[in-house]
């Protein structure tokens, strides 16, 4: 089995958040990689790039560091994993979400 690093040097990228969900997901099963540190990739690629592409306006990065905090503590205790765990979502704000702002975009016609 590869390590997190070799996974993504094999896959030609530089960050865990580059990794395909599906080799991340496996990467965390196995331990080779913190959920965590996935978050933590994918929270800075959007402070980096995230105003240029206003992609996701609503953002609470405390609550994605305690959800993979949550995450890593599953994966230590070793529970049975569903197939996402760990891994970074994101949700259209079309519905009303506790402590977010939901815009509730529409297409202008």
């Amino acid at each position: 089995m590869l390590s997190a690093t070799a996974a993504i040097a094999k896959a030609r990228m530089s960050e865990p958040c580059d990794l395909p969900a599906v080799e991340a997901r496996r990467l965390i099963g196995q331990h080779w990689l913190a959920a965590s540190e996935l978050q933590e990739s994918r929270v800075a690629r959007m402070k980096a790039v995230g105003h240029r592409v206003n992609a996701i306006r609503a953002r609470d990065f405390s609550s994605v560091r305690a959800t993979a905090k949550r995450a890593g503590a599953a994966v230590t205790r070793g529970k049975s994993l569903p197939a996402l765990h760990g891994l970074p979502i994101g949700i259209e704000d079309l519905e009303d979400t506790a402590g977010l702002r939901v815009t509730r975009l529409r297409l202008r016609t």
